[in-house]
């Protein structure tokens, strides 16, 4: 507890603010996959978050990392079942969501029920978890370790490999405040870890090696970050030289 709350003091000064004027609908990405592109304010930089929606049966989804609002325009797409916290950090609007939508059931990255003792009643995702959507989306698990864990899917049907805080993509950053701001904090210009994912998910690596070798032996095609835009080209490569210290 005492090393939780630690942490939780050394993350609140760059803790992000969502910026509520840019809310735009969903964006198809593949069949089955959609994101829903916000930003948020961090450190005073304007940081591009995404969620990420899976279509995981007939007009059912599941939805990874929720944003900060309601997102009525996923109606259109289907009903939300599932709503997923994929790392100890973002689950932030898992309980707004789940008001909005109380015949969806909230999955979480193990470890996140100790670390945040208010989180409302979940399905922490393990190894051997069943899960209704596990054979659309299959998943590999990064920890936990000293708490930490984030948890890593493949969508099968687009071929895409879909990551939270473990990997960032900040390419095309269009105001150079921001793209100092991200320097200062270690994220990467390209596809890779940030220096708060090399401390917090990827320090203990054997187990890293473990997750991450793993996601190397599916097949995507494509590479969805939490922060940053799509790797639509070269995934695999690019996925090998950002992991080659821990693959």
């Amino acid at each position: 507890m005492t090393r939780r709350l630690l942490l939780d003091r050394l993350l609140r000064p760059i803790a992000p603010a969502p910026d509520a004027r840019f809310t735009p609908p969903p964006a198809r990405v593949a069949a089955g996959l959609w994101t829903i592109e916000r930003r948020v304010r961090l450190a005073g930089a304007a940081l591009p978050s995404r969620s990420t929606v899976v279509q995981v049966g007939e007009g059912r989804l599941l939805v990874v990392s929720p944003p900060a609002d309601p997102c009525p325009e996923l109606a259109a797409i289907g009903a939300v079942s599932a709503i997923v916290a994929p790392n100890s950090f973002h689950h932030l609007h898992a309980a707004a969501w789940l008001r909005r939508h109380p015949e969806a059931a909230l999955y979480v990255a193990p470890g996140l029920p100790r670390r945040v003792p208010g989180l409302p009643p979940a399905v922490e995702l393990t190894e051997t978890q069943a899960t209704p959507w596990r054979d659309a989306l299959p998943y590999v698990l990064l920890g936990p370790d000293r708490g930490l864990a984030e948890v890593l899917f493949f969508h099968r049907a687009s071929r895409t490999l879909i990551l939270t805080d473990v990997a960032s993509n900040l390419v095309d950053v269009p105001r150079a405040r921001d793209r100092l701001a991200f320097r200062l904090l270690g994220m990467p210009a390209g596809f890779g870890p940030s220096r708060n994912a090399r401390r917090l998910f990827l320090r203990n690596e054997a187990v890293a090696r473990a997750a991450l070798r793993a996601a190397s032996r599916w097949p995507f095609e494509r590479i969805v970050v939490a922060h940053g835009a799509i790797v639509e080209r070269g995934a695999r490569d690019a996925f090998a030289s950002a992991f080659a210290a821990w693959t």
